[in-house]
């Protein structure tokens, strides 16, 4: 059931009316005795649960993740706001894999390392990393990487009885980019 409620202001009207009492009783059933939990049985069990995964497809590696559109990581992102005076942009150790940036790849179920990516040629505020960045969309290496580590660890020691996987699948894209084509292949691959 949908019930849509319009308002429309008046400019003329007097700052004294009042709402108008309306009672929207008779559109549901009278609200239900409350009802005691259910004895526990002193069972438990482990659900995987998937939220929100929305992959995307084009993330590109060192591309512009502080871009001043709706989606960032995308070979098109950029940040047409100029630095702040006496920006630097500060990369992590590479060495420790806390931000690498590689086109890295999954291939029949195994993951395989890139080529590395020349961040200090890019023009980019914050380069987006390997992994995933915070303004971005998770990037299939990120997601095959996650399913690949659920089935590791299902496999090995952890036990789940089902799982569930709620939320969007898709990107953020603005929807003057995204076509019906793209919708459903990024739906195919997550």
């Amino acid at each position: 059931m949908e019930i849509i409620f319009v308002i429309t202001m008046n400019p003329n009207a007097s700052k004294g009316q009042k709402t108008p009492e309306i009672n929207l009783d008779t559109m549901w059933p009278p609200k239900p005795k409350s009802y005691s939990a259910p004895v526990q049985s002193g069972e438990s069990f482990n659900v995987l649960h998937l939220g929100h995964i929305n992959l995307q497809p084009d993330y590109a590696v060192a591309s512009e993740a502080n871009c001043s559109q709706s989606l960032c990581c995308s070979p098109c992102s950029a940040n047409f706001n100029c630095p702040p005076e006496g920006y630097s942009m500060h990369v992590s150790d590479t060495k420790t894999g806390v931000a690498s940036f590689f086109n890295s790849s999954y291939s029949r179920g195994k993951f395989e390392k890139g080529n590395y990516v020349d961040i200090f040629n890019k023009d980019a505020w914050c380069p987006a990393h390997e992994f995933g960045t915070y303004l971005c969309d998770v990037p299939p290496v990120l997601l095959n990487n996650t399913l690949r580590n659920i089935r590791a660890f299902h496999e090995n020691s952890l036990d789940f009885e089902f799982a569930i996987v709620t939320g969007s699948a898709i990107d953020h894209r603005d929807r003057q980019f995204l076509t019906k084509n793209d919708h459903m292949s990024t739906q195919d691959l997550a």
